[in-house]
């Protein structure tokens, strides 16, 4: 079976050339008649099949692409999508101009070049003949081939450009993923009516093309001998692995050609230089006011300072995205993104400086309720001390037991855990401090600080033990390493009594010694 396919802009002759080449009655009129693609099977004689080489000729008839209907976004994106698709399913794909030259078909030829180049695993190698419609000269084809010449040479090397981008090697011309012969698969048309319409009868000269063009195409297997016709199973395996790879690829259809893409590509190269100094800078400021936090008694940072220095390197990479902007090379390229880069670049400066004022505002209530927490167990210890002494004092003088000593220091140390729980630091007071630290971790992003050990391990002040770290939890039941006793004295010399902790019980019980 043979495919034959046709592209071409809206109200450019497509659909009249196919009905007047294989007299089937595709619709035609002004405007965007043709909705999608059409498809009509067309047997061959058995007499002639055997030389030309399949049985059947399948038409594609298309619609205009770039619609006026469809807005300049989409009509982008779905004359991309519609010309890949119809170029790739295609054995032959007709290339309908209307006059001697068009730019926006160039266009789309770039992105076809460049979508068959991403779409490594669909196995493709499809064909284009060019057909300019309405040209008036007969020798139209001597005169132009300067031109069309220049426009292969565009077309070679963008293709290489796209292999270089796309990271393939072996493409070197445009005609390495489009076949395509300059002298030989470009037509040129009369005009379809001699005169104006509707009185104009038809053009002799236009049938006698449409023949000369049709013999072309359907002695393919002489100027292409090594080309192999699909069957019906085989061209629907072909057309489903198309569309699957075209569903999957949603970034190429959306620019204009090559070049856009290229442009577009460096740009993100350099608004990642521009956006990385920033954060550079950011963490070099967080790093700073860290240190200057920790060692000194700071009580508030100074805001307009940290924002001044901040623009000092903020200002430098403005001047180098506006120079970016402005180079001659691809300005008129460049110009349709610059307004969405501003507002990137606005948004992460204004980002950076809040995270960064934020991570040190929280970094000094951190150190500010560490030194609460600090000045809480002086006090608890020195009041448990006290109290320990004076129990000790006066249980001396009673000769009691170690049993009974150890019941009235039960009562002593749950009389003094429930008051001094009533005046522990709420845990919501302790957890807003977790993440305020900033991090020193190069592999972590910005604005994600990463947890110190004495972070990771804290859940709240636990002031039940005087000896144990402050805001390292150390109950019975979480804590099993030994703990160093508290001997409290009675003035003379020797110890009287010590406080050791027990894994087995919730407070540190009496030996008397």
């Amino acid at each position: 079976m043979l495919v034959l396919s046709i592209l071409g802009l809206q109200s450019s002759g497509k659909s009249t050339l196919l009905n007047t080449m294989f007299g089937v009655q595709f619709s035609v009129s002004a405007g965007r008649c043709t909705r999608g693609a059409s498809m009509q099977l067309i047997p061959v004689d058995s007499s002639i099949s055997n030389e030309l080489g399949y049985d059947f000729v399948l038409i594609v008839d298309t619609e205009g692409l770039r619609s006026p209907e469809l807005s300049t976004d989409q009509s982008v994106s779905h004359a991309n999508e519609l010309a890949t698709f119809i170029i790739g399913i295609g054995d032959l794909t007709v290339i309908n101009i209307m006059g001697e030259n068009s730019p926006e078909m160039q266009d789309i030829l770039q992105i076809c070049v460049q979508a068959f180049l991403r779409m490594k695993k669909v196995k493709i190698s499809p064909s284009c003949i060019f057909v300019h419609q309405n040209c008036a000269e007969a020798a139209a084809g001597d005169k132009t081939m300067e031109g069309r010449r220049c426009l292969l040479g565009n077309l070679d090397a963008i293709a290489k450009m796209a292999a270089e981008e796309e990271d393939i090697e072996g493409i070197t011309c445009f005609s390495d993923v489009i076949n395509f012969d300059i002298d030989t698969q470009v037509f040129y048309f009369k005009n379809l009516l001699e005169g104006d319409p509707p009185m104009a009868p038809p053009n002799p000269s236009y049938s006698q093309n449409v023949q000369e063009l049709k013999t072309k195409l359907l002695t393919v297997a002489k100027w292409q001998p090594n080309h192999k016709f699909s069957s019906f199973s085989e061209f629907r395996l072909r057309a489903c692995n198309l569309w699957k790879a075209l569903l999957q690829e949603n970034f190429v259809f959306s620019f204009r050609n090559t070049v856009e893409i290229m442009v577009y590509g460096s740009l993100e190269t350099k608004y990642s230089e521009w956006s990385l100094e920033l954060r550079k800078c950011a963490m070099k400021l967080q790093s700073q006011l860290h240190k200057q936090i920790s060692n000194t008694p700071i009580q508030e940072v100074n805001q307009a300072d940290l924002i001044k220095e901040f623009d000092k390197v903020y200002n430098q990479q403005q001047s180098n995205k506006e120079k970016y902007f402005n180079e001659p090379k691809h300005k008129e390229t460049l110009i349709q993104w610059k307004a969405n880069i501003d507002n990137q670049f606005d948004n992460l400066r204004r980002e950076l400086t809040d995270g960064t004022i934020k991570k040190c505002e929280k970094l000094l209530a951190y150190k500010e309720s560490r030194s609460e927490i600090d000045q809480r167990t002086i006090k608890y210890t020195e009041e448990l001390t006290e109290q320990s002494k004076a129990l000790a004092s006066k249980l001396k003088v009673k000769h009691l037991e170690d049993e009974q000593v150890n019941e009235e220091f039960d009562k002593l140390w749950r009389n003094w855990t429930d008051k001094i729980s009533k005046e522990q630091p709420s845990e919501k007071d302790f957890n807003t401090m977790e993440s305020a630290a900033p991090t020193t971790d190069p592999k972590s992003k910005l604005g994600t600080p990463t947890p110190t050990a004495f972070e990771k391990t804290q859940t709240k002040a636990n002031p039940t033990d005087p000896k144990s770290e402050v805001g390292t939890p150390t109950s019975a039941a979480s804590e099993k390493t030994a703990q160093p006793p508290i001997c409290v004295t009675d003035g003379s010399a020797q110890p009287t009594v010590c406080m050791n902790r027990d894994d087995s019980s919730t407070h540190p019980p009496f030996t008397t010694l």
